[in-house]
């Protein structure tokens, strides 16, 4: 599998959420992606600050990453 590009970050109020998952769904076609735990991080790394501060609170006591 060749390397992924750097992730488009979502942000909160400012992205859609369709559009984005729509685009990261087509770049995982196009890169073969189908590990689901590569799947999980990028996704994680393409969160803006908010979102992600947002999902690590509902993690709680899990960090986001080993969440399932």
């Amino acid at each position: 599998m060749p390397p992924l590009p750097p992730p488009v970050q979502f942000q909160l109020g400012k992205s859609s959420w369709k559009l984005f998952t729509k685009r990261t769904n087509s770049l995982f076609l196009t890169y073969s992606v189908t590990d689901p735990v590569v799947k999980k991080n990028y996704l994680l790394a393409s969160l803006g600050d908010d979102v992600y501060n947002l999902l690590h609170s509902l993690c709680v006591p899990k960090e986001p990453e080993h969440a399932d």
